[in-house]
């Protein structure tokens, strides 16, 4: 992945630190993988769970932060979810 902007960079800063601080985040959150652009947690029960967006028309969906779903990658700008897009094992 090319180098990241400030803002990117504090997107995934803020993800990780959301995630290895589950007590401080509200129940029913889901928050993008700062790791996999294709994946994104939620949080239950204390617990933070991970899913993966599944295939669209043209490849597996990117999470879209904004709209709090997965979507097409076309519609999810780096500015918005700045993790890796490589799709790896799922």
């Amino acid at each position: 992945m090319a180098d990241l902007t400030p803002n990117q960079q504090a997107i995934l800063d803020d993800a990780l630190q959301r995630l290895d601080n589950p007590s401080q985040v509200e129940e029913g959150t889901n928050m993008l993988d700062p790791t996999n652009a294709h994946a994104f947690y939620q949080l239950a029960y204390g617990v933070w769970h991970k899913f993966f967006c599944p295939m669209g028309p043209e490849g597996r969906l990117i999470y879209n932060p904004e709209l709090n779903m997965c979507d097409e990658s076309e519609n999810v700008s780096p500015d918005i979810n700045p993790a890796p897009r490589e799709a790896g094992e799922f």
